[in-house]
């Protein structure tokens, strides 16, 4: 767990909502912090129909965008989530990024993350380059308490379900 996900822990309720983006490539370190900036921002400004949410938004490992909303404090609704979207399109689109691509899938090798796409990774577990005690960055969790255990190992992670459209295995 990093520390930016206990400081979360510690400032919001663990059944807050989650959303995490996956960036189809790392952000270069003045990306980074221009994208922490604008985050902040965001979070600073974030509503509700017009209430102030409890919520934060996060950069971690230069490619996971994470939002956090506190429902305890104030309720997130369709517009506030749409208002995530936006930015998410904004940052995606300045940065020449697909962050939408939910058949992304990050590892760890080592002490280095890796992100391919979902066929590629299952490819590598078939050719044994990689083990099934992977771990892997579950990028499905939807709450604070899920996100404390994100990283896991593949064998144990919702993605050993889920199999790669053919389209995305040409």
């Amino acid at each position: 767990m990093t520390k930016e996900i206990e400081a979360l822990s510690n400032s919001f309720d663990l059944q807050s909502k989650v959303w995490i983006y996956t960036s189809d490539r790392v952000f270069t370190n003045d990306e980074s912090m221009a994208i922490s900036n604008q985050l902040a921002l965001f979070s600073s400004q974030w509503t509700s129909h017009g209430a102030k949410v409890k919520g934060k938004a996060i950069l971690l490992h230069n490619r996971f965008i994470i939002f956090i909303a506190d429902e305890n404090a104030c309720g997130v609704g369709g517009c506030s989530i749409d208002k995530t979207v936006a930015v998410i399109r904004e940052i995606a689109q300045q940065y020449q990024v697909d962050l939408f691509n939910r058949f992304l899938i990050s590892y760890r090798n080592e002490e280095q993350i890796i992100t391919c796409g979902l066929a590629q990774f299952k490819e590598l577990l078939a050719s044994k380059k990689i083990a099934e005690q992977v771990i892997v960055f579950n990028t499905m969790v939807t709450h604070l308490q899920a996100l404390l255990h994100w990283e896991q190992s593949y064998k144990q992670s919702p993605y050993t379900a889920i199999e790669a459209p053919v389209s995305f295995l040409l």
